[in-house]
């Protein structure tokens, strides 16, 4: 059984559909009952950092979410569901994260003549090799949807990056909890592959 969480912030109807075609059981969670149940959690996101933020401090899913990373359970976060696994974010007023990969949240810095948000299909280049991009072959291309990315401290947590404007992290992993900038449930065989990969692998604790 797989976990979404929902902040009621976006639909989720996308990734949901995405966990059922890939053969898993998906669970709606507006709580964090029943995290501990779930074999993997999967953190979407659409919206303002500091709203998102405010509202999953407010229910306890972040505190949740921290002992379920640090007893072994898989998190994977998308779009905004990434930047709020950072340490903080500064969109719309600083704020704490997560904080299972260290890091900050900021608006993109991107020349005059390129439009934020970024929206539409770009590469991600791979920096590391990771159980994630098992079978996803080189330069496909996935769909983002944000105007702030996630800085990460250690460049070793970063496993892609992504030009638009600047060169960005578009994949982050710290053992059993990973994050992607982009729409894997969007994104066509690649992404549903890479989907495949998160619910499947077997990872250590963070």
């Amino acid at each position: 059984m797989i976990g979404i969480v929902d902040l009621e912030r976006g639909n989720i109807g996308s990734v949901k559909n995405a966990v059922e075609f890939l053969g898993e059981i998906p669970i709606v969670l507006d709580s964090p009952s029943g995290i501990d149940e779930c074999d993997g959690i999967i953190l979407p996101g659409v919206g303002s950092f500091f709203n998102s933020m405010t509202e999953m401090k407010r229910r306890g899913f972040d505190a949740a979410l921290r002992e379920y990373a640090a007893g072994g359970g898989r998190i994977l976060g998308i779009c905004l569901g990434m930047q709020l696994l950072a340490s903080f974010g500064t969109e719309n007023g600083d704020i704490e994260g997560v904080a299972l990969i260290p890091g900050r949240v900021r608006r993109m810095n991107v020349p005059n003549d390129l439009r934020l948000p970024h929206v539409g299909w770009n590469g991600v280049e791979r920096t590391r090799v990771h159980p994630l991009f098992h079978g996803v072959k080189e330069g496909v291309d996935f769909y983002f949807t944000h105007s702030y990315v996630f800085e990460v401290e250690n460049e070793e947590h970063a496993l892609g990056k992504t030009l638009y404007g600047e060169r960005f992290t578009s994949v982050v992993a710290v053992g059993n909890v990973w994050g992607v900038q982009f729409h894997p449930e969007k994104s066509q065989k690649s992404g549903l592959r890479l989907l495949r990969n998160f619910l499947e692998e077997e990872t250590e604790a963070c």
